[in-house]
């Protein structure tokens, strides 16, 4: 059986926080104003994630403004539950619409941190920078969306 699950995610840009994406810092004088460490890429996978295995009820995504949990123990944690039920990554293909910095040369090591906290090779794993060009906030500049759509297997009886 295959599920599939999207999510997205759009924090606003802010002085005074690291900003960090897929699990890696970027050098940058903003980061995202949001729970944890506001990780857009990482929110949005857990909610693709939840979405593709709506049916196996792994409770509530544990990120919010009430738990604190660092993005990637959040994922990895949401990740656990659900192979616990049989579901593993068949691939995940994200795009980061984000104006500045430009983040392509951290791409490879955002790919690695998601795989590894899905427990999936990082060839199953694409991420995707673009441009907004100017166009909303992301394009001018105040804030970063993540758009993730993944694709899950499953096994109807063990």
């Amino acid at each position: 059986m295959l599920r599939v699950g999207y999510g997205v995610d759009m924090l606003r840009l802010v002085e005074g926080r690291p900003l960090v994406l897929g699990g890696s810092e970027i050098p940058s004088d903003r980061g995202l104003d949001g729970p944890a460490q506001g990780d857009v890429l990482i929110r949005a996978t857990i909610d693709a994630f939840l979405g593709a295995c709506a049916h196996c009820d792994p409770g509530p995504a544990p990120v919010g403004p009430e738990d604190e949990l660092p993005p990637l123990e959040a994922l990895n944690r949401v990740t656990q539950r659900a192979r616990y039920l049989n579901y593993s990554v068949v691939n995940l293909d994200s795009t980061l619409l984000i104006g500045r910095p430009r983040v392509s040369r951290f791409l490879d090591k955002m790919r690695t941190n998601i795989a590894d906290a899905l427990h999936c090779d990082p060839l199953q794993i694409s991420i995707k920078e673009r441009s907004p060009e100017g166009i909303g906030p992301a394009g001018r500049g105040e804030s970063v969306e993540a758009r993730v759509v993944i694709l899950l297997a499953t096994k109807a009886d063990n």
